[in-house]
């Protein structure tokens, strides 16, 4: 089951080509058209990403646990609805931490930083001049970090009385 837990670290390829292609000086404002064109298109390829790893992980934790709350639809979804977005990105990775925390038995992830580093780390870096590959690399990391969790608790045989 763990082996359907998305790559997230594939994340850093389209992060790693923005690098070679920005060539130090990732300032689309001031790039020429063919340039900031390519970067525009890697960085939406890198959020596309993005949205499918989260959209896989819900995936497989609905097969996982049929209680699961949370489809990949609206996991998907919800990132794209002005302000409650927000929210969003504290709330699901707390739903995986809950999760990962029934299934060890335990309080194995902390809820909140995950939704923190998302959100405030990830947008201060992707709405920074120059920076939005960094937003990319703290949106992966943390999915990496996830998924290694997810992996671990679907590797467990839940016990009878929590599912």
């Amino acid at each position: 089951m763990s082996s359907n837990v998305p790559r997230w670290w594939l994340g850093y390829v389209p992060v790693g080509v923005l690098l070679l292609v920005s060539r130090g000086d990732p300032n689309i404002e001031h790039a020429p058209l063919a340039k900031a064109a390519a970067l525009v298109v890697l960085y939406l390829g890198g959020l596309a990403y993005y949205l499918f790893c989260v959209y896989r992980m819900h995936s497989v934790l609905n097969v996982a646990d049929a209680a699961y709350p949370v489809t990949p639809a609206q996991a998907v979804g919800y990132h794209f609805i002005p302000f409650f977005c927000a929210y969003w990105v504290f709330k699901w990775p707390n739903t995986i931490a809950d999760f990962v925390n029934r299934r060890l038995e335990g309080k194995r992830m902390r809820k909140g930083w995950a939704g923190f580093f998302l959100l405030v780390v990830g947008g201060i870096f992707t709405h920074s001049p120059g920076g939005y590959w960094m937003g990319l690399v703290v949106w992966f990391t943390v999915g990496v970090y996830l998924a290694r969790k997810v992996s671990i608790a679907l590797a467990t045989i839940p016990s009878p009385d929590t599912g």
